[in-house]
């Protein structure tokens, strides 16, 4: 079941990237200013998000169970330490 719901997660992950790129090329075809942050400045916000989203979880055990999957996807990615 963890290797089916990974794969599924992989796939919807490579699937909303792909659509991402088309979404925003629509955009700057309609005139749209994209700006695109550098990795350094998201790296330095980083912090305060999670601190935002652990506040927002507040002492909801679900919303905390779910908040620790999304931050070990992310340490898996490379996002986050």
């Amino acid at each position: 079941m963890e290797v089916a719901a990974r794969e599924i997660s992989s796939s919807l992950r490579q699937h909303i990237l792909a659509q991402d790129t088309v979404a925003l090329e629509e955009f700057e075809a309609q005139g749209v200013q994209i700006t695109h942050l550098s990795p350094d400045l998201i790296a330095e916000g980083r912090p305060t998000a999670m601190n935002a989203w652990r506040r927002a979880a507040g002492d909801d055990e679900l919303a905390n169970e779910i908040l620790n999957s999304q931050i070990e996807f992310m340490q898996e990615l490379g996002l986050i330490d």
